[in-house]
C-alpha cells in the first residue's frame, strides 16, 4: 500500500507513506507544488512513479503547478500516477449548483489531455470536498490521474471514495487488479496491539 496525503493549511503540503516491506521508494523531485517518487515493488517485478500535488486555489499559481507537473512528466518513464486536490473541477456536474463550464475548467481538461493522463470515473459518490454545515457547497476537486502505461499494466482499475472522517475532503483510493469480493479471514489477536 502507498498513500499520498495532503496536509491542510494555507500553503498545503504533501506526504507519501509506503509499506517498506513491500515497496522501495526514491524521491525523484521535490517542487514548490509537487512531490514525485519512484516506487519499486520488492516482491515482484514492477516499478511506478507517483506524483503528489498540492494545487493552489489561484489561476496564476495553478498554471505554475501544471507547468511543474509537466516537468515531472519529462523525468519519469513507465506507469505514472498523479494524485491531488486540484482545487478545480472539469465539468459543471462535478460542482453543486454549477450551470456552465468555466474557462478554468476547460484549461484543466486541456492540461489532462496534454499530459496524456486518464481521468477515471469516480465510484461511490460525486463530490470529494464539502463546505458548510449542510454541505451546501460541494465539488469534485480531488482526483487520481493515471498514465496510459498504468492503464496498459493492469486489468482492472478503479478510483473510488473512502470514508470521510475528519477532513472536509473525502479520501480517494486507486485500486488495481482483481477486486472480487471474497470472505475475509483476517483475525486480530489482542497481543498484537501490545507490542
Amino acid at each position: 500500500m502507498i498513500a499520498c496525503l495532503e496536509s491542510s493549511g494555507s500553503r498545503g503540503g504533501i506526504m507519501m507513506l509506503r509499506d517498506c516491506r513491500i515497496w522501495k521508494a526514491e524521491v525523484v523531485q521535490i517542487g514548490a507544488y509537487t512531490l514525485a517518487c519512484k516506487f519499486e515493488a520488492l516482491l515482484q517485478n514492477f516499478e511506478c512513479h507517483i506524483t503528489g500535488v498540492y494545487t493552489p486555489n489561484c489561476n496564476i499559481e495553478r498554471r505554475k503547478d501544471w507547468w511543474e507537473i509537466g516537468a515531472v512528466r519529462g523525468l519519469v518513464e513507465g506507469p505514472w500516477v498523479v494524485c491531488s486536490n486540484f482545487n478545480i473541477t472539469r465539468f459543471p456536474s462535478e460542482k453543486r449548483n454549477c450551470l456552465r463550464r468555466s474557462r478554468a475548467m476547460m484549461k484543466f481538461s486541456d492540461f489532462i489531455d496534454d499530459m496524456n493522463l486518464i481521468d477515471l470515473p469516480l465510484e461511490g459518490g460525486v463530490y470529494t470536498w464539502f463546505k458548510g454545515h449542510n454541505q451546501i457547497i460541494s465539488s469534485r476537486v480531488d482526483r487520481i490521474l493515471i498514465s496510459e502505461e498504468w492503464d496498459d499494466t493492469f486489468r482492472n482499475i478503479k478510483q473510488s471514495l473512502l470514508q470521510r472522517l475528519i477532513s472536509d475532503h473525502v479520501p480517494v483510493s486507486l485500486q488495481c487488479g482483481s477486486w472480487e469480493h471474497t470472505k475475509s479471514y483476517f483475525k486480530c489477536d489482542n497481543w498484537w496491539l501490545n507490542t
